[in-house]
């Protein structure tokens, strides 16, 4: 009876009455003594023991078990040296990536022995996300189940009620992705909590009590740089420029790169005819054509971002002297070329070469307008002068555009023309006068009309 005072009964772990049934003891006392009194038949062989039998059911209490979620990398330790059963998590492994991929959260799982005993039973996940986000694909039935409620933008959080089963589903089609650009150290934060230890058919995010149970594990993330390739900004439609006129490029024209940190950029500018300056060349920016970035139609350059676009902020393009788009047929065209050098915007240093050089080219559609010059009169041993290019007629004046010295158009202007002597009553014809128009071209001269006015003070004219 003194034993029996001191008995203890243990149920066997996570077994409870709610959904086992009740536990049953049984209890057997056996009597191995013989009396006087006992009197046996003769054909009785058995030892003679005398026992009693009975059965205690007993109610185990349900109580509520902590969840647990469990991450790939986890690593394991014993809280004692002698159990070589206790282990628990000491350590997660960090996860690696690249800036532009994405880390799937497939691997990750939670576990709660009390969900096990009932299907209806509710889990509340929670996924905190340092600069990324986390998302499901479009078309995963999960996605409509994601609650955002982010409240810092260097984090994203978002969290998901449902059955264990429906959870680990969940974390099955979980991505994070990086913030644009980011690259460095993060962190994932899984948080698994139950309902408590009653049975409820809904989950109210204010029922905060001591009765209900979580667990977090932090999961370290190591996003690796990934070489961003450099971008032009460019005019999205042609330039229209007026002939002989130049255009800038002030606040039009620009490199930009994400990642490259203090290191130099290579761009190339070079154009198909006319010729491009460069008004502001900084110290820093080095010119690797040899040409001094002057009437160029070619300018390569060396230096850091801000400088080169400073440089093209200061860029001028010059169509050919007297040349158009409509007389010529064809647009000029600038094109453009950028290249890193492979710098990569990694913590660790722009020398890292291996990530790969990434270059990006662009090109500008020019249309020169042409501009309708005043045609010229050319006369008979007419003088000429320099600017201002208007004669006493008020009429532009150039040198015979088929003269064998220059096929260049000078502009002068005329200061005299001799007298014509001729015979009274004699008709006397003019010979030498003609009429040049830069405008006009051999297709417009079969096709295209000029008008000539000719007058005379006294008696006619005629041709």
């Amino acid at each position: 009876n003194l034993a029996l005072d001191s008995f203890v009964f243990l149920p066997e772990k996570n077994f409870n009455s709610m959904f086992a049934g009740l536990a049953k003891l049984t209890l057997v006392v056996k009597d191995t003594v013989e009396t006087a009194n006992e009197v046996y038949s003769s054909g009785h062989e058995l030892e003679r023991v005398a026992s009693a039998r009975t059965e205690v059911f007993v109610n185990v209490e349900a109580s509520n078990d902590p969840p647990s979620i469990h991450v790939p990398g986890e690593v394991y330790g014993r809280s004692r040296a002698n159990d070589p059963h206790n282990l628990h998590v000491v350590a997660v492994r960090t996860a690696h990536m690249d800036e532009d991929a994405e880390l799937s959260l497939a691997g990750a799982a939670i576990k709660d022995v009390d969900s096990d005993e009932s299907l209806t039973r509710l889990m509340e996940l929670t996924l905190v996300a340092g600069y990324g986000t986390i998302s499901a694909p479009s078309d995963a039935s999960v996605t409509i189940l994601l609650e955002d409620w982010s409240t810092d933008s260097n984090e994203h959080r978002v969290r998901l009620q449902g059955s264990k089963a429906l959870v680990n589903e969940a974390l099955s089609m979980l991505v994070f992705k990086p913030v644009k650009n980011f690259n460095g150290a993060t962190q994932i934060l899984y948080r698994i909590c139950d309902n408590g230890p009653v049975e409820v058919t809904s989950f109210g995010f204010d029922q905060r009590n001591a009765n209900k149970l979580c667990h977090e594990v932090t999961q370290p993330v190591q996003v690796a740089a990934v070489n961003d390739a450099p971008t032009w900004v460019v005019p999205a439609f042609p330039l229209v420029v007026a002939e002989d006129e130049t255009y800038s490029f002030r606040d039009i024209l620009s490199i930009d790169d994400v990642d490259a940190g203090t290191g130099n950029m290579y761009v190339e500018i070079a154009v198909e005819y006319g010729t491009l300056t460069a008004f502001m060349v900084p110290s820093s920016v080095q010119i690797l054509n040899g040409g001094t970035a002057e009437n160029e139609q070619a300018i390569l350059v060396d230096g850091p971002l801000a400088a080169v676009n400073v440089l093209l902020d200061n860029l001028v393009y010059a169509p050919p002297e007297g040349w158009n788009t409509d007389k010529s047929g064809q647009t000029d065209a600038i094109s453009l070329m950028v290249d890193d050098q492979g710098h990569s915007g990694s913590p660790l240093g722009d020398g890292l070469q291996n990530l790969g050089l990434k270059a990006t080219a662009s090109v500008i559609l020019v249309v020169v307008r042409g501009v309708n010059h005043a045609p010229t009169l050319e006369l008979p041993n007419a003088e000429y002068r320099s600017m201002p290019c208007s004669s006493l007629a008020g009429q532009e004046a150039f040198d015979n555009e088929i003269a064998p010295v220059t096929d260049e158009f000078v502009c002068t202007s005329i200061t005299s023309v001799p007298e014509f002597h001729v015979k009274e009553d004699v008709p006397t014809a003019i010979t030498g006068v003609v009429v040049h128009d830069i405008d006009v071209t051999p297709t417009d001269v079969i096709l295209g009309n000029m008008r000539v006015n000719l007058s005379v003070l006294h008696g006619p004219v005629s041709i």
